[in-house]
């Protein structure tokens, strides 16, 4: 978090988003977008990725029986920032997060 002012002088608190970096870029074979909201601050994040929550359902406790493995039919554990970066890719989807 930092803070800002504006051209009045008044200071704001401003939260960067943690995940702001090469994985938010789109690939050019980007074919479907998944938005979302950035977590708040101090949520128990299993992985610091997109729904990495231990109590998000997307990617399933331990990145394996999650709804995108439901969705996708298929048994890969997603326990990783990486593998679940590449399991993305793979399939022409991304992630952005509203603010």
């Amino acid at each position: 978090m930092k803070v800002v002012s504006n051209e009045n002088g008044k200071f704001y608190k401003v939260e960067s988003h943690s995940y702001n970096d090469e994985s938010a870029i789109l690939d050019p074979d980007t074919q479907y977008l998944i938005v979302g909201t950035f977590p708040v601050v101090g949520t128990n994040l299993e992985v610091e990725w997109f729904y990495g929550s231990k109590d998000n359902s997307f990617w399933g406790q331990g990145g394996k029986d999650g709804l995108i493995q439901q969705v996708f039919s298929c048994d890969d554990i997603l326990d990783t920032k990486e593998k679940r970066q590449e399991f993305m890719r793979q399939r022409g989807m991304a992630f952005v997060d509203l603010f």
